[in-house]
């Protein structure tokens, strides 16, 4: 077996369109429907259910007013993500000799939100 052939796993695949689906209408400040979910897989309305169904008993999806949207576990990747790869530690390494050099207090701030 060729070890860099990429066999995508379908439930996987379909899984994290719908939530790209959701993340782009959520930027738009609106909700999916389930047979819009349906309609972007190209799946019928009960596969669409399930998928939407898993990912919401994970907390990756939340049921809204109108449909749905993406859940807390969204933005906690998202923070993950952004805190991650060892960027802070190289930007207060950074800010350090800032100081030093000027004598001059420095502060580095994140957004915790």
């Amino acid at each position: 077996m060729d070890s860099d052939k990429v066999v995508p796993v379908q439930s996987v695949r379909r899984a994290l369109e719908a939530l790209d689906r959701l993340a782009l209408a959520g930027l738009r400040g609106e909700a999916v429907s389930l047979q819009q979910v349906a309609e972007h897989l190209g799946v019928a309305a009960t596969t669409a259910h399930n998928i939407i169904k898993t990912l919401a008993t994970c907390g990756y999806v939340q049921r809204e007013e109108r449909g749905y949207g993406l859940g807390p576990r969204c933005a906690d990747l998202a923070r993950s993500a952004r805190f991650g790869g060892g960027w802070l530690e190289r930007a207060a390494a950074v800010v350090h000799q800032l100081a030093e050099r000027t004598g001059e207090s420095v502060v580095l701030a994140t957004l915790l939100h």
